[in-house]
């Protein structure tokens, strides 16, 4: 075996670290101790052939030239679906392209570089892949082995894409760790004999995390686990990007927020002003030529942001994470008494207002902030790479390799075998983990759990549910984690389908079994019991095609229905939209009526899901639209704050108020999602559209 590490694959930057006597982050190329998470493609030279994709520090100082070909933050994208609400609302910010696949089966995201698609998992390979080349020239020897940490709160198709990242970048990935879980080994929580209770806050670049952790010796209990995946230091630059934007608007007549080399600009330093207000009360923004103004001048950005406004944009999202962790004591049943430690964790946690916000939580003194908080996950990481020893077997007690599917002694199968080494872990699952069903008093749509939130893993056997077949041609099987008691408002994590032989009859009990290995990736059973016992397995991996079981005129009714909002779309609210979004919506509604005439069943779907994400992501225009939809049918008095608050929207954008369109963005998605979930609470679908849902049991 060769050397192992350990990997913080980190929103903004990411860090490897190795443990020889004392655990050690290990310097990158430009020796420095962090690689920023962003990958770039430089264009030819004269004269040098072919363009290059770079990375880290190097992708960051061609970011400028090159702004629309930069990937960054692509830690969000990782296992997200192409229509996840969440993607059209921060695709936006980007200056990079975000589609879907080419593949209409394929729900994954896509971001373009350099007119090639890649998936995120592939960007994120690149990342890795840097960071262990870096990592070789600063040890002198080969690393195969790695443990990559995460944040707690990703779900399980997240987790995999991670994994898959790993292994694209030639890593033998010892182990997916939680982040909280690995900054609290790097504390050295475990070298002390009492027992503590610990609750590690750790807000990153894009992720903000949330663990109670229960240690004693060397042994650690993870008790309960929170968070908010789009919560992070990103969000804490965007109120000082718009500050500058505000600025030259005033000064000089003229928008800039549809320049890609200017939004790229403002965002390196608003996370510098950022950075910089944790130790003075006042910055000065100095961007020389930051865009060109429409007459050919020249705009030098030149303006002074105080801590105080800094500190009273971001207040909204420091008073969300100390929400969150009230909620989490009193889902425990906890008080602040109860907890023994606060390890502050992640480059966030060094804002003055987020320090303070737990000070005034816990007391100062429980207020643990001792090791650098951008490094403790990487040096954590590294501990655990080298104390997590194999996997123990189940059956006979033997030790073996991390990567062994089965026992080398007695060949039983390592699915539920427990990490083994100096430390021990004990995880629970951050949210439940069920399927999409019809409910027993015939409702789809309803979230049935099969592992329950909190429950630990590797689980000893496979936890199940019996459901019953609604359809004698198929099954369909989609697989939800959250806590929502409608299974379309959690997230989805996949969708196995397949059909049925005739001679299983309606009505035949279903059994779902769900078991998560030591890494948290989710094999799913399902027995089909009848005159014949069917029987399919598969692991639930990361953008797991869906078996396409719709009919001919299911495509073309989709796509029309699209195609015909799509042209509502444009002639009701082009005003707000870019020249450039609006000639591709064009172009799109052109394919997808020819592919419509054509009877192009994969290009119709391509063409759908683009419109689909075009009406989903594009700003105020897509706030526009959505209220629309939701005064549809609305109670009167709901449909009257939409009206308003639309109207107001309206009035903010035509006179450049983008501080008040962000205010009534914000409350406008708020009652138009309350809308729709009240709509799919109330919504009942009759048995011959239940389209091979498995029908709930009898408790």
């Amino acid at each position: 075996m060769g050397i192992a590490i350990g990997i913080d694959l980190g929103t903004t930057n990411s860090a490897a670290a190795i443990d020889e006597r004392q655990p050690r982050v290990l310097p990158t190329r430009m020796n420095e101790p962090l690689t920023p998470s962003v990958v770039s493609f430089r264009q030819p030279r004269a004269n040098s052939g072919s363009g290059v994709i770079l990375v880290g520090r190097a992708a960051v100082n061609n970011a400028t030239n090159a702004p629309q070909h930069t990937i960054f933050s692509i830690k969000r994208l990782m296992g997200r679906q192409v229509d996840d609400p969440k993607v059209a609302e921060v695709r936006g910010r980007y200056p990079f392209a975000v589609e879907p696949s080419d593949d209409p089966d394929d729900r994954g995201v896509r971001v373009v570089l350099n007119d090639v698609k890649y998936t995120p998992v592939q960007i994120s390979a690149m990342i890795l892949k840097s960071v262990v080349d870096d990592a070789e020239k600063a040890l002198g020897g080969d690393v195969t082995h790695a443990v990559i940490t995460v944040p707690a709160y990703f779900s399980e198709a997240q987790r995999a894409a991670t994994r898959d990242a790993g292994d694209q970048a030639g890593l033998i990935v010892k182990k997916i760790v939680d982040e909280p879980t690995a900054a609290a080994v790097a504390f050295g929580i475990d070298r002390v004999d009492e027992q503590h209770r610990v609750l590690v806050y750790d807000l990153g670049g894009g992720t903000f995390d949330l663990s109670i952790i229960q240690t004693v010796s060397q042994r650690f209990e993870i008790l309960a686990i929170s968070g908010d995946n789009w919560l992070g230091g990103d969000d804490f630059d965007y109120p000082i990007v718009n500050r500058i934007i505000e600025w030259v608007r005033a000064e000089h007549d003229f928008d800039p927020s549809q320049d890609k080399r200017f939004l790229m600009l403002a965002k390196q330093h608003a996370e510098r002003t950022k950075i910089g207000l944790s130790g003075q009360d006042e910055i000065d923004i100095i961007i020389p030529a930051a865009a060109r103004l429409p007459g050919g001048g020249l705009v030098d950005v030149d303006l002074v942001y105080t801590r105080a406004e800094f500190e009273q944009a971001i207040q909204p999202l420091v008073d969300r994470a100390t929400a969150l962790v009230r909620q989490m004591l009193l889902d425990q049943h906890l008080t602040q008494d109860d907890i023994t430690a606060v390890l502050l964790v992640g480059g966030s946690t060094s804002v003055p207002l987020v320090r303070a916000a737990i000070v005034n939580l816990f007391g100062e003194q429980k207020v643990r902030s001792y090791i650098d908080p951008m490094q403790s996950v990487a040096l954590g990481a590294a501990i655990l790479a080298v104390r997590l020893s194999g996997v123990e077997c189940p059956s006979c007690l033997t030790t073996n390799p991390d990567d062994a599917a089965t026992c080398s002694h007695c060949a039983a199968p390592l699915t539920s075998a427990p990490h083994v080494g100096e430390i021990r872990l004990g995880e629970v699952t951050p949210r439940s983990l069920g399927i999409g069903a019809v409910s027993q008093d015939g409702r789809a749509g309803t979230f049935a759990v099969i592992i329950p939130k909190g429950t630990p893993y590797p689980l000893p056997r496979a936890m199940e549910r019996t459901f019953y077949s609604t359809s004698e041609n198929m099954i369909r099987v989609p697989v939800y984690e959250g806590e929502d008691g409608i299974a379309k408002l959690n997230d989805l994590q996949g969708i196995i389908e397949y059909r049925l032989p005739s001679e299983v009859p309606p009505n035949s009990p279903v059994t779902v079994r769900f078991n998560y290995d030591k890494d948290r990736v989710l094999k799913v059973d399902i027995r089909v019991h009848g005159a014949t016992d069917l029987h399919y397995d598969t692991t639930l991996t990361r953008d797991r095609p869906v078996v396409d079981t719709e009919d001919e005129e299911e495509w073309r009714e989709d796509l029309e229905a699209t195609t015909d909002t799509a042209e509502h779309f444009l002639e009701t609210y082009s005003e707000y939209l870019e020249r450039g979004s609006i000639a591709k919506v064009q172009a799109d509604i052109r394919r997808g009526r020819q592919a419509y005439a054509e009877g192009n069943r994969t290009v119709g779907k391509q063409v759908d899901q683009a419109l689909r994400m075009s009406l989903l992501g594009s700003g105020v225009a897509t706030q526009l639209f959505l209220a629309e939809r939701a005064m549809d049918g609305a109670p009167s008095e709901s449909a009257e704050r939409l009206s308003r608050a639309s109207r107001e929207l309206r009035d903010a954008y035509r006179t450049g108020d983008r501080r008040r369109v962000e205010e009534i963005s914000m409350a406008l998605q708020m009652v138009v999602m309350r809308i729709f979930q009240d709509r799919l609470r109330q919504s009942e679908l009759s048995d011959r559209e239940f389209d091979g849902l498995l029908r709930e049991g009898r408790l």
